[in-house]
C-alpha cells in the first residue's frame, strides 16, 4: 500500500505470501514482521524489526504429533535484550505432564479415572 503525494511514492504497508499463500513478511514504515513455517505448515518463526533493530522474536519446536515442545522468547528493550525459554513434555496421550522454564518447572499428574467416562 502505498502513499503518492506530490510526486513521492511512500511505502505505508506491505505484505508478502510464499507459494502458499500464508503471510511471510509484513511491513508497515520500518517496521517488519517475518513468520516462517516448518515443511507441516506449522510456525517456527515470528519477529519483528524495526529497521536493523530488534523488536522481538519468538521460535518454536514441535514433535511428531504436532505437541509444541519448545518456546523460545527474545525481547528487544532499549538496547538490552531479554531472553526466555520453556519447554513441554507430554505423555502418550497427549496431555501436558511437564512445563518447564528457566527458573521453574511444574509438572502434572492425573489418575488414570479421568480416563473412562
Amino acid at each position: 500500500m502505498n502513499l503518492h503525494h506530490d510526486g513521492l511514492n511512500t511505502e505505508l504497508a506491505g505484505w508478502e505470501r510464499d507459494s502458499l499463500h500464508r503471510e511471510i513478511r509484513r511491513s508497515q514504515g520500518a517496521l517488519t514482521l517475518e513468520t516462517r513455517y516448518d515443511a507441516a505448515g506449522r510456525i517456527t518463526l515470528r519477529g519483528s524489526r524495526r529497521g536493523h533493530t530488534l523488536v522481538f522474536e519468538r521460535r518454536w519446536r514441535w514433535d511428531r504429533l504436532d505437541q509444541i515442545i519448545q518456546e523460545s522468547v527474545t525481547d528487544g528493550d532499549a538496547g538490552a535484550e531479554k531472553y526466555r525459554q520453556q519447554r513441554w513434555g507430554y505423555d502418550a496421550t497427549g496431555q501436558v505432564t511437564r512445563s518447564a522454564g528457566a527458573t521453574q518447572e511444574e509438572r502434572f499428574y492425573r489418575d488414570a479415572g479421568w480416563l473412562h467416562s
